[in-house]
């Protein structure tokens, strides 16, 4: 028995906008990392 697949009734500007989100969350994760970063090194 085959399912419905959602990706299937996905198109190819649907797919580049997740694909985009995905990378906007990780650098948005590595710029918090960075920040705090530089808040400890200005301490020292």
């Amino acid at each position: 028995m085959q399912y419905f697949n959602t990706k299937d009734n996905i198109n190819d500007d649907e797919n580049k906008l997740i694909e985009l989100e995905k990378i906007l969350k990780k650098f948005k994760i590595e710029n918090d990392i960075l920040k705090q970063a530089a808040v400890l090194l200005e301490k020292k």
